[in-house]
């Protein structure tokens, strides 16, 4: 059993994405099986090492280097099958905000998963079985670098056909696509085309550099702030002061002292619940379930002023 020797690396470019990750030879039906039962075996003596049941010095050798070689298996199957995972990220690429790098790492994972799965003694060829897991792998890699807001099922679907559709019509006609144009490309209604269009939005992060340089500016500093508006402290001192005076005519003098002397608010220190039981002159669980209700009640005061038919 001899080791294929690894290819060098070597970094893709627009006209061969990938690099030379696709240069390994591929498999016939023949090579598949060879390799998917040399990775079973490698699979079984790992396992019976990890149980240490063996103690023959010589099995255990031998079990040592059944599992190398399923190893060995392992990196030449998943090799021989990198350029299926190039097509389909190129494919895959025109209705995916991650760049192609991106879509390649994506859909190598799920390749790896496949071949972990993939049972020999099936009959079908690997490459039907992976296309699988590697389109998987890279939608749940694209929904990952969607906005942080997350779509209902329908609505992402319909943004990825769209953008998909964009892609496509832009590279064949140039002028700007109207929305009875797009519907008629993604087989949607119009209304659904608009939705898409509002709900496909990419968002920034305000640590984002504003070029390569470590001392460029960030987003956040070049973000219009009113001279006025109040900080983000000031804002929940505000609300907290505002919730609480809305709960206070409905809290007993105990829940009060309670809720106050636990949270440290109105400038007294915070105390445990132990220790607000001890000031009170009763029982730490007497203390606890007023802490509780006086939560509950704080919780109920913030609903009614959200709900205008409450507050009404």
């Amino acid at each position: 059993m001899t080791a294929e020797p690894p290819l060098p690396v070597v970094p893709g470019t627009a006209r061969q994405p990938g690099g030379n990750l696709g240069a390994a030879p591929l498999l016939d039906a023949d090579e598949e099986v060879r390799l998917a039962q040399r990775i079973e075996a490698g699979r079984e003596a790992s396992q019976q090492l990890r149980a240490e049941a063996v103690t023959d010095a010589g099995e255990r050798r031998r079990l040592r280097a059944a599992a190398r070689d399923g190893d060995r298996a392992f990196e030449r199957f998943v090799a021989a099958n990198l350029r299926l995972v190039i097509r389909l990220a190129v494919r895959y690429s025109r209705r995916s905000r991650l760049d192609l790098d991106d879509l390649l790492q994506e859909g190598a994972v799920g390749l790896v998963r496949a071949v972990e799965r993939f049972d020999w003694q099936r009959g079908y060829r690997f490459s039907t079985y992976a296309a699988y897991w590697i389109h998987q792998a890279m939608q749940r890699g694209t929904a990952r670098a969607e906005p942080g807001v997350r779509l209902p099922h329908d609505v992402h679907d319909a943004v990825v056909r769209v953008r998909a559709a964009r892609t496509a019509l832009d590279a064949g006609e140039g002028d700007a696509l109207s929305l009875e144009r797009l519907a008629q490309a993604t087989r949607l209604s119009r209304e659904q085309v608009e939705h898409a269009v509002r709900s496909d939005h990419q968002v920034l992060s305000l640590d984002q550099r504003l070029g390569d340089d470590p001392g460029d500016a960030t987003l956040e500093q070049r973000v219009a702030i009113a001279p006025d508006a109040p900080d983000e402290e000031a804002v929940t001192r505000a609300l907290t002061a505002h919730a609480l005076d809305r709960a206070r005519q409905r809290l007993t003098k105990r829940q009060w002292h309670v809720l106050i002397g636990h949270f440290g608010l109105e400038g007294e220190p915070a105390r445990s619940v132990a220790t607000l039981a001890t000031e009170l002159g009763v029982g730490r669980e007497t203390a606890r379930l007023a802490l509780r209700s006086a939560l509950a009640l704080v919780s109920a005061a913030i609903g009614r002023d959200d709900d205008p038919e409450a507050a009404a």
